[in-house]
């Protein structure tokens, strides 16, 4: 009786402090509901701290090592990347070209989700695998890679992740090697037959400036013709006659335009053997030859230990509070 006299008081004490606004925190009563649910606590102690902690070691044991690289794109000889994109779009594009001198992200955006898929392609992770021996398959090789365009700079990130660091090293240089290999000859290929292409369009165009020229030279003897057949009919027979190099409008246009256009392509021509490096040398690889360690134990630890004292609490007061209603 006395026992149940000192808890409805004890009751009444809390419901009027909480009346009054008022927070108390005895030490002792904590330890006491402690004690009276301490299985309540423990059990739950050592289930979160086992569950935190091998969530964090076990449950993503492929990636507890990690090697970061990233890459960015040249912009060097920008003009005559836009130039050749007005002429050649279709190998601009393949080249990696800026379109627009003014807004050169428009075109490196795009080009990066091209680098992220030729990444991923086939041909990347089946190079990959050669060069590794074949020992780790082509689908753990794809698992292990993450390559996303960073948010904060222009450049694009590629991270290697796997479960030991020998391994890592060897799939992130496997990895990068071949895509680096695979899009230089790309670009290699591209150059090849972009150079040979403009040469091409070059013999044609002074072919067209060497048939034009006919036209106006013929135009110019034909009329010259009908000028001295006019004057034969003249009773004057004295004739001042003067040759000129006039050009008929339509013709002229026609001239104009097919030498720029030739002028133009000279110059890209001459363009591209003088700085062929930056025709082919479309990516600054920037690689981190250390292996990161994505698993800190002792942190791990602290972390799994705060998460289970925390939830323990709770389920102690929890089921003191059900056991006290």
């Amino acid at each position: 009786m006395e026992k149940e006299n000192k808890k409805e008081i004890e009751k009444q004490k809390n419901k009027d402090i909480s009346a009054a606004g008022l927070v108390s925190i005895d030490i002792k009563n904590i330890f006491r509901i402690l004690g009276r649910n301490k299985w309540w606590f423990i059990i739950t102690f050592i289930f979160i701290f086992c569950a935190f902690f091998s969530f964090t070691y076990f449950v993503t044991p492929d990636s507890r090592y990690s090697t970061k690289s990233s890459f960015a794109i040249s912009t060097e000889n920008i003009r005559y990347q836009e130039k050749l994109n007005y002429y050649f779009p279709k190998e601009a594009y393949d080249l990696w070209f800026i379109a627009n001198e003014q807004l050169p992200l428009n075109s490196i955006n795009y080009y990066y989700m091209d680098a992220i898929n030729d990444i991923y392609s086939d041909r990347v992770i089946d190079d990959a695998s050669g060069k590794l021996g074949g020992v780790i398959s082509k689908e753990i090789i794809r698992q292990s890679v993450i390559a996303e365009k960073s948010l904060d700079s222009n450049y694009l990130n590629i991270t290697i992740s796997y479960k030991n660091s020998t391994d890592t090293k060897k799939i992130s240089e496997a990895v990068l090697d071949s895509f680096l290999e695979i899009k230089n000859s790309d670009f290699q290929a591209t150059y090849d037959y972009l150079l040979a292409k403009i040469e091409s369009k070059i013999s044609e165009l002074n072919k067209t400036v060497d048939l034009l020229m006919e036209q106006a030279d013929e135009y110019s003897i034909q009329f010259n013709k009908k000028i001295i057949s006019e004057l034969k009919n003249e009773k004057n027979k004295e004739i001042n006659f003067y040759l000129t190099g006039y050009i008929p409008p339509n013709i002229k246009i026609k001239l104009d335009s097919v030498n720029e256009t030739v002028s133009n392509l000279t110059d890209i021509k001459n363009n591209m053997i003088e700085y062929k490096d930056l025709y082919l040398n479309r990516m600054a690889l920037n690689v981190n030859p250390s292996v990161i360690s994505n698993i800190n134990i002792f942190k791990n630890l602290i972390l799994s230990f705060a998460a289970g004292l925390v939830f323990g609490l709770i389920f102690a007061f929890a089921a003191n509070y059900f056991k006290s209603n």
